[in-house]
């Protein structure tokens, strides 16, 4: 008897599981045919991002050149690279990336390279203790720091010098 009684109660169960199931489908089917049919990603948009971190990767890469070149003339020795600081150097490149974007410049891999030098050529004077432990782990801890050193050393403000430098296109660095 009590075997049956269960028996009962769990085909009502299942009976009213089904129901509210088929109460969610109904319901939920115009939402999922409207995803179905939003505005999906096309190929450009895909190429389009893929350049974007296309460009990303290539600008860590020339960043780590002119960093190495710069600790050179620095410090006299090779620096040695870790995970720690190609990280550093990606949070640079994005850093960069949103002063560009500020300032109406392209995001490419020149404009990020002349602004990479641009906060580095002056480091001994606008921040001693980061010229000191010189390295692209520094850099962007104290990559805020830097930049307000530099607007107020050069009485001017930074995306401005970064435009008219990028606009003459002369080696600006030597």
């Amino acid at each position: 008897m009590d075997y049956q009684k269960l028996m009962d109660d769990i085909n009502s169960a299942i009976s009213t599981l089904n129901r509210i199931k088929r109460n969610i489908s109904e319901e939920l089917q115009p939402k999922l045919f409207q995803l179905d049919n939003a505005d999906k990603p096309t190929a450009d948009d895909y190429a389009e991002e893929k350049l974007v971190v296309e460009t990303g990767k290539t600008c860590m890469k020339v960043l780590q050149f002119e960093f190495d070149a710069m600790h050179t003339f620095f410090k006299d020795t090779k620096f040695i690279w870790s995970a720690k600081e190609n990280k550093a150097i990606k949070d640079i490149v994005t850093k960069i990336k949103i002063i560009l974007k500020e300032a109406d410049l392209e995001f490419s891999v020149e404009n990020v390279r002349t602004s990479f030098q641009l906060l580095i050529k002056d480091i001994k004077d606008v921040d001693e203790f980061t010229y000191k432990n010189f390295s692209p782990a520094m850099i962007n801890s104290r990559f805020n720091t830097i930049v307000a050193n530099l607007k107020n050393l050069k009485k001017h403000d930074y995306s401005e010098e970064l435009k008219e430098k990028l606009s003459h296109g002369k080696d600006w660095l030597s």
